[in-house]
């Protein structure tokens, strides 16, 4: 571990000295006319450690229609949830509380909002994170409605609400909101194997409220990748799919995580255009609507698929409990709970006995999500016709096994015209050459229609369900498990 009081010394002091050293610095004088010598040009500022760099957060207060919404209310509001938020978070913050009533009030006002709409605000540019509140009235009862603006992630959050029955305890209530909105931001620093090392925004400014510390042993995180163009300018930002962080340890802005996913090498490398960060994950709901849809231009609603629901951490741990069972319906439909004991779940999918997916997730974060899957109905095809294939198989060696049981009953009885009757039907019965012929009649159609679509996933499922066909048909219609028998009916009755 290394020595995180000393890196934060010798940053503090690495500061003092550019503020002492000023304008009046050698690096910044300028030559005189009788100087002929190059002027040095002064260095670039170091950028702030992501630990010493509070958040820049605005706080944007909606009310509604309401006569007890006056001016002076709103001035008392607006101090009381500034003394609320230094007192609660402290330095960690900069924060700047305004009122805006630009969107309409309630819930539905904050629904319409949409990414494109606050990325044409050009004045909250500046801001980590704005949070928007709407205050409406019922009666006695205040209702705050709220939803953060994540800039680096290019999102909006969800929206949720909270009570208040006295207004002594509105700015408390809504900073509280805030608080639960607010998902911690940082940055991925270092990457090995499933080691992840990142740096937490803020982290060396403790919280006065111990409740609001950022992040804790236990917590998960979800990456996601901001690019710029040439000119540092942000153009886009995107999430990870299905991978996940699981904090190990804190200790001030360095943190510790284990990376959970299913993808290779998912983070990537460093980048100057790529600048890889991570979001806490709040779970808010008591689990999360997935769609299982089939990928394409045209997604379709997967009906009647099976999913298994792992309590579990890592692939390879074993579960305590039996995975709970689910099956989408009509509309391709399942719903994942959430369990606050083990928030992470691994998600098995299969159609039949194909398993179309595998992936870990952490359901109750939104409320509804989907799974899109390639199509498996080049696989389903084929697994119909090998088992009318197998039909024909089973079917075939019980008339040989008839065939043989009635001939040596025959030569035992001295019947042998009987019995080599039963023999001669015997080789009437299709063998190997047949079925695989029959066999090869189902693969190389299939096939070639795998690799025409390019799904390479139906082609490997095609290749697998033909040799277990393949296995079957060499296995029960050897003629080795007749040979004995064909030879003791012969010696009972001979030919001539």
């Amino acid at each position: 571990m290394r020595n995180f009081g000393s890196a934060r010394i010798a940053a503090m002091v690495c500061w003092s000295l550019l503020a002492a050293v000023g304008p009046t610095s050698v690096w910044a004088q300028t030559p005189t006319a009788a100087d002929d010598t190059v002027a040095t040009p002064a260095p670039a500022e170091p950028p702030v450690p992501a630990g010493l760099k509070p958040y820049e957060v605005r706080i944007e207060v909606n009310y509604g229609p309401d006569p007890r919404f006056t001016p002076a209310f709103r001035d008392a509001t607006r101090r009381e949830l500034a003394d609320v938020a230094y007192k609660t978070v402290g330095q960690m913050w900069n924060v700047e509380i305004v009122d805006d009533n630009r969107f309409s009030p309630g819930r539905m006002g904050l629904e319409r909002l949409t990414p494109a709409v606050m990325l044409s605000r050009s004045e909250i540019e500046k801001f980590d994170k704005v949070f928007l509140l709407s205050l409406e009235a019922q009666g006695a009862q205040l209702t705050v409605w709220g939803v953060e603006w994540d800039r680096a992630a290019r999102q909006l959050g969800r929206i949720e609400s909270i009570e208040a029955w006295q207004r002594r305890e509105l700015a408390d209530r809504a900073f509280a909101l805030v608080r639960r909105l607010f998902s911690p931001l940082l940055s991925i620093e270092r990457v090995r194997d499933e080691s992840i090392e990142l740096q937490l925004r803020a982290g060396d400014f403790p919280a006065p409220d111990p409740q609001a510390e950022q992040v804790a042993a236990g917590d998960f995180l979800a990456p996601l990748f901001r690019y710029s163009d040439r000119k540092g300018n942000v153009q886009g930002a995107g999430g990870v799919p299905w991978t996940y962080l699981l904090v190990e340890s804190v200790e001030r802005q360095y943190v510790k995580a284990r990376l959970i996913s299913v993808l290779r090498n998912p983070l990537g490398g460093k980048s100057r255009r790529v600048e890889r960060l991570a979001v806490r994950l709040r779970p808010s709901y008591g689990g999360t609507k997935m769609s299982l849809r089939l990928a394409g231009k045209t997604p379709q609603p997967l009906v009647g698929h099976q999913v298994q629901v792992y309590a579990k951490t890592f692939p390879n741990d074993e579960t305590k409990t039996e995975p709970v069972d689910l099956v989408s319906d009509r509309r391709g439909m399942v719903e994942i709970p959430f369990n606050a004991t083990q928030p992470l779940v691994w998600l098995y999918v299969r159609s039949g006995k194909a398993l179309l997916a595998r992936i870990p997730y952490v359901p109750g974060v939104r409320e509804a999500d989907s799974l899109s899957l390639y199509d498996d109905s080049m696989r389903l095809a084929v697994e119909g016709e090998i088992r009318l294939l197998n039909g024909r198989v089973i079917d075939a060696v019980a008339k040989r096994m008839a065939c043989v049981i009635r001939a040596q009953a025959f030569a035992e009885a001295k019947k042998c015209k009987e019995a080599r009757a039963e023999l001669a039907a015997l080789d009437e019965v299709p063998g190997i050459t047949e079925f695989q012929r029959q066999l090869n009649a189902i693969r190389v159609p299939a096939l070639e229609a795998a690799v025409a679509a390019k799904n390479k996933s139906a082609r490997t499922r095609i290749e697998q369900l033909c040799k277990d066909a393949s296995d079957l048909i060499n296995r029960h219609l050897a003629e080795s498990t007749l040979k004995e028998r064909r030879e003791a009916i012969n010696s009972l009755c001979p030919e001539g």
